[in-house]
């Protein structure tokens, strides 16, 4: 899906904010709760060269989203992921809008990937602009040890 400058529509401004080294420990445990175990260092390093967003409720990261690749004319937008405890309420809405207006303010366009069946993101993706390019089939090996 993609949007650019001229349908993007903003959701949420001011409601989440990048993410820094000082969000560690918070960023870790919503890696953990999303299934992925990662340590300080690379953590560390994750935050420094992507640029992510964050959504806070009572001083805990609920919600991400990030830019993983930045061109000049386009942004790739991905790691989009509320708590479970915390779906439902937008915030997955605002933390996407939070990134997509960074890479439209630049000058580029924002794409994301998004799975077919997931309804949900994709209704959210809608809301703020994006509009589906493309559809592709995704396959996933998995490697058994």
């Amino acid at each position: 899906m993609v949007t650019d400058e001229y349908k993007f529509k903003s959701y949420g401004e001011g409601l989440a904010r990048r993410l820094g080294v000082e969000d560690l420990d918070e960023f870790i445990r919503l890696k953990t709760v999303q299934g992925t175990v990662i340590n300080r260092d690379l953590a560390r390093e994750i935050i420094s060269k992507w640029r992510y967003y964050g959504l806070f409720i009572n001083g805990r990261l609920v919600s991400i989203a990030c830019r993983y690749i930045a061109l000049p004319d386009v942004w790739i937008i991905g790691d989009v992921f509320t708590h479970p405890d915390f779906r439902g309420k937008g915030y997955a809405k605002i933390v996407t809008s939070a990134i997509t207006r960074d890479a439209v303010a630049s000058g580029a366009k924002a794409l994301l990937h998004v799975r077919e069946d997931n309804i949900q993101a994709i209704r959210v993706y809608k809301r703020l602009g994006y509009e589906v390019i493309r559809r592709r089939l995704w396959v996933h090996a998995i490697k058994e040890h």
